[in-house]
């Protein structure tokens, strides 16, 4: 995710930041009211400062494409586990990309199942949390408003 974020910056604003300014991007996402950003990088080609602004509908898009491979990539695994959706599951959240405004959304409405997460999603990983359920690891789904600008179709 950060990487795709990294190479949408350089493509389109000739912008290169360091992977904890994309990180600080991409847990704003679900801040919309704070848009759009300045965001302080080196210009790619001469590495001279440079800073761009760079608005929520432009993250918005890259989201949703990204979000689009990461649907795809659970479809695929769910799949090759043989998981039947309509069943009743939980959809648990770990790992730093967890944090990133609108992926809870994106499952939730791809699914039709309501997403839990741990307070501090980026200190658990997939594994940790493979022998528990949502009811034994947290008490609540995830509830935050969602941006306006991240609730369109995948």
């Amino acid at each position: 995710m950060i990487e795709s974020v990294s190479e949408y910056l350089v493509g389109v604003h000739d912008v290169a930041v360091g992977r904890r300014t994309v990180q600080g991007l991409l847990a704003e996402t679900d801040n919309w009211r704070d848009w759009p950003r300045t965001i302080k990088g080196r210009e790619y080609a001469t590495g001279l400062p440079k800073a761009v602004e760079v608005s929520l509908d432009e993250m918005a898009a890259v989201l949703r494409e990204i979000y689009g491979d990461i649907l795809r990539a659970c479809d695929r695994a769910l799949s090759e586990a043989g998981c039947d959706t309509s069943q009743e599951m939980d959809i648990i959240l770990a790992g730093g990309a967890s944090e990133t405004g609108g992926l809870h959304d994106a499952l939730s409405s791809h699914f039709g199942k309501p997403v839990v997460f741990p307070p501090e999603p980026g200190n658990l990983s997939a594994r940790g949390l493979a022998g528990c359920s949502a009811e034994e690891c947290f008490s609540t789904p995830y509830d935050k408003d969602a941006s306006p600008y991240l609730q369109s179709e995948l």
